[in-house]
């Protein structure tokens, strides 16, 4: 997967349904643990409510509950949300303040998704792409005409360090990484390669 959209910033919403209050809460995480975490955060931040229903994508996988609502009146709802919105690396909880009032599994599955969808709007959602960084050892005079091939191609420098020669570090997204490498191969004539440092995540800069 080289890219992929996910939570920015948390999402928070409040909806009322007959009385009833449901607490929407949309977060990123890196890993099942962490969406665990948060949502045993939640049963403790809401000791008193009846349910806590959630659903969340970390890479391929996906899980959800209905909490003890009628199946499949919270948990998919909620998992739909994420789905409709292309997420992943995302958990969502609702939490249900009962207020009396029975609102069957119809008025169950709107308020859940409708809690679920407020959240993720009021989210800021952004794409990331894979990212690949390079370090290239050269010569003092090969420095500049590198710098333009690199940043003309869609590079960006990262760290230069100056000694007997110099060492240079600069990234690019992975899908045009190979070739801005060959264009640093074709500049030195075929005398310097790219060495693949790290890969990481980050978010998209070039739409």
């Amino acid at each position: 997967m080289e890219r992929y959209r996910t939570i920015k910033k948390a999402g928070h919403a409040e909806l009322t349904e007959k009385k009833s209050v449901f607490i929407g809460d949309a977060a990123h995480v890196e890993s099942e643990e962490e969406a665990r975490a948060f949502i045993e955060e939640k049963r403790r931040a809401y000791r008193d409510a009846r349910h806590i229903v959630f659903a969340y994508v970390v890479g391929n996988t996906m899980r959800y509950s209905d909490d003890g609502e009628p199946q499949g009146t919270g948990g998919p709802p909620v998992l739909d949300v994420i789905k409709k919105n292309g997420l992943t690396g995302v958990v969502i909880t609702v939490v249900r303040i009962f207020g009396g009032i029975l609102l069957g599994a119809g008025g169950l599955t709107r308020a859940y998704s409708g809690s679920a969808a407020e959240a993720v709007a009021n989210a800021h959602c952004a794409f990331f792409e894979e990212y690949a960084e390079y370090e290239l050892e050269i010569e003092y005079g090969e420095y500049q005409k590198l710098l333009y091939e690199i940043t003309a191609s869609g590079g960006e420098m990262t760290s230069s360090e100056f000694g007997s020669g110099v060492v240079l570090c600069f990234a690019s997204p992975s899908r045009i990484s190979e070739r801005i490498c060959k264009k640093v191969v074709a500049a030195t004539n075929g005398k310097r390669t790219p060495g693949l440092k790290r890969t990481y995540f980050d978010e998209e800069k070039q739409k």
